[in-house]
């Protein structure tokens, strides 16, 4: 029980630290408060479609975390925002300590281990990096989906041990929750389904996401499908047109920007030589983001073990397919189904078997290493906090208590992700969507609004005044900064006065 306790506390206190450095709440989790409060004003319902959008706005995304958040009230949702990845990933690291101890007395290694093992997988870099989309510090699905998936990887598991079909319809029920909840769950499941069975020439492991998808139509009472086809629609746009238009995408893992990194490094420029290694590289970065993965692989190089073991074949087919998919994902012709590095995210729980198996009690050894880790990561997180969210505040407050919901309209330019959270803060409606695609609203539409590229909007605001009325800006100066210099693309508020400046916040409203 004090190991429990100690595992719970460490989890949790270790993800809401950089909260109190600076508080800050991204984009992302902005879209799932906005989702879940277009729940509860539907009387806890699923919604067709999101109000309080100008755009065309067809609700296609997994929503179980959504339903979830919507019986908290939306100044709950605020208040608690730091503590829900925590407590999900101290959930996640208790069943991966008892999974452990399962495991360890299976292949015969001091079951007293296991509590190393989740000591240190409390503190996995691969958990608490900062990368491509939010994860341990942020309120996001994506922590909730993790923690289902790996309910059906472990459940898999006992499956394969014990030939257990309770188990294995368990797991399929956890693995159907996670696809209403998470899109990347449906993508892990499948690849990590056909890589496991394939290695254990396991059919019935290959077929299980068949089961997952029928389950998750029942259980949602066919609304996965709406999810499912929307999905589809956005890997399709990303496979034609993102991986190869949007440069922050196109240019992850091109030879170019290796080649750009090293004559950065050799001129001793080392700051440019870092801003690549760090956003472009995760072919060569994923040494010190994801370096347990790392260090497995230089052991599996470096000293053999027999995997022939039952219980140890299915491990080692899990960290497989997680390191094949990261691979995989990270070419450019796959670049498409999704961050390359957050696959191995989801083999986080064999890439701590194999280590403990490796090290033993060495592995407390890597506290050093990776607590330097998370000083740094916490660093990262605290440094690309751009605004206090006080200021944001105050901002949309003034915008609130001035103008009425019957006569304005709102643009927010205050970062890249669309103003999702306008409507909830202002009581306006915005010009923003929600998983905006032109299978929703049509390519016109589409191209009209991202100028010059997606995710960067228009500069013509007369066209948003005539097509939607919009006749209120909220704008984050260091954003509109960062955009010229960086796209050479320029916000000109001709026709606004200025009504409101604090803190790089400045609102605008049509003369």
């Amino acid at each position: 029980m004090f190991e429990i306790l100690i595992l719970i506390l460490l989890t949790i206190i270790l993800r809401i630290i950089p909260k109190f450095i600076k508080n800050r709440i991204n984009g992302d989790t902005w879209y799932h408060f906005a989702m879940a409060e277009s729940i509860r004003n539907n009387n806890f319902s699923i919604p067709k479609r999101i109000k309080g959008y100008l755009l065309p706005n067809l609700y296609d995304y997994p929503y179980f975390y959504h339903y979830l958040l919507s019986f908290l009230s939306l100044k709950q949702r605020i208040k608690y925002e730091r503590i829900y990845s925590a407590v999900l990933d101290a959930l996640f690291v208790i069943l991966a300590y008892f999974s452990f101890i399962y495991l360890y007395a299976k292949i015969g290694i001091d079951s007293s281990l296991a509590f190393f093992s989740a000591l240190l997988l409390s503190i996995s870099p691969t958990l608490l990096k900062v990368s491509m989309g939010p994860r341990a510090f942020d309120a996001t699905p994506r922590v909730l989906g993790e923690l289902l998936v790996f309910g059906f990887f472990i459940a898999m598991f006992f499956f394969y041990q014990e030939q257990s079909y309770l188990a294995y319809g368990i797991g399929v029920f956890f693995a159907a929750l996670s696809l209403i909840t998470s899109k990347f769950s449906a993508q892990v499941i499948f690849i990590f389904s056909l890589i496991i069975g394939s290695i254990l020439n396991s059919l019935v492991i290959v077929l299980a996401p068949i089961a997952v998808f029928l389950i998750a139509i029942i259980i949602s009472k066919e609304r996965y499908m709406t999810i499912l086809i929307g999905q589809y629609q956005h890997l399709k746009r990303f496979a034609k047109i993102t991986k190869n238009e949007v440069e922050f995408i196109s240019s992850i893992n091109r030879f170019e920007q290796y080649k750009l990194f090293f004559k950065y490094l050799v001129s001793f420029q080392i700051k440019k030589a870092y801003l690549v290694f760090h956003s472009k590289l995760s072919y060569l970065n994923f040494i010190i983001k994801d370096i347990e993965v790392f260090l497995v692989l230089i052991l599996m190089i470096s000293f053999n073990i027999d995997t022939s073991n039952n219980s140890l074949s299915f491990i080692y087919a899990w960290f497989a397919a997680g390191f094949m998919s990261f691979i995989l994902t990270g070419s450019h012709a796959f670049k498409f189904i999704g961050e390359a590095d957050r696959y191995l995210e989801y083999a986080i729980f064999p890439t701590f078997v194999f280590l403990t198996i490796y090290l033993q009690n060495n592995i407390l050894w890597l506290f050093l290493p990776f607590t330097l880790l998370y000083i740094y990561n916490v660093f990262i997180y605290s440094f690309t906090s751009k605004y206090k969210l006080e200021d944001l505040f105050k901002a949309t407050e003034f915008i609130k208590n001035n103008y009425r919901r019957e006569e304005y309209r709102l643009l927010g330019l205050v970062e890249t992700n669309s103003f999702y959270y306008g409507e909830i803060l202002t009581g306006l409606k915005c010009m923003a969507a929600s998983e905006f695609s032109t299978e929703n609203c049509g390519e016109e539409l589409w191209k009209k609004y991202y100028q010059p590229i997606m995710p960067i909007r228009t500069n013509d605001f007369e066209w948003m005044y005539q097509e939607f009325g919009v006749n209120i800006i909220l704008a984050y100066q260091p954003y509109i900064d960062e955009i010229k210099k960086t796209y050479n693309h320029e916000y000109k508020f001709d026709g606004y006065k200025e009504v409101y400046n604090k803190n790089d916040f400045v609102v605008y409203e049509k003369i």
